[in-house]
């Protein structure tokens, strides 16, 4: 088994964990770069019902544990917060790029606000 399965593994027991609670589940996605996010929007939108709750820190922060705390009590429905090394706190958010411009981006290879 590879490390990616195990992660994998590890994702599924937790969802099917948080699917058979009874009351207000809430799923709690800590991460260190981009790697499990996009299970867990896919489990809210699976499972709306489930306060789902994604967290990037950085590894060992001293205060990654109480910003992951605060998150997860934070609200309801998805939420995703990312956290760098000065506890600068941030949350991703898409907005329409006008086409001409990712077209242009895309050739170019260069990154834009509109990513």
């Amino acid at each position: 088994m590879d490390a990616d399965s195990g992660i994998v593994r590890i994702l599924l027991q937790g969802a099917k964990a948080v699917l058979a609670l009874p009351n207000h589940p809430r799923f709690v996605l800590v991460q260190h770069g981009w790697n499990a996010g996009g299970f867990a929007r896919s489990l809210h939108l699976e499972a709306p019902h489930v306060a789902t709750c994604v967290v990037e820190v950085p590894f060992n922060h001293p205060s990654a544990a109480e910003w992951v705390r605060h998150e997860a009590l934070a609200g309801d429905g998805y939420s995703e917060a990312r956290y760098d090394a000065a506890g600068i706190r941030c949350e991703p958010r898409l907005k329409v790029c006008p086409m001409a411009t990712a077209v242009a981006t895309c050739r170019s290879g260069r990154r834009t606000s509109c990513w």
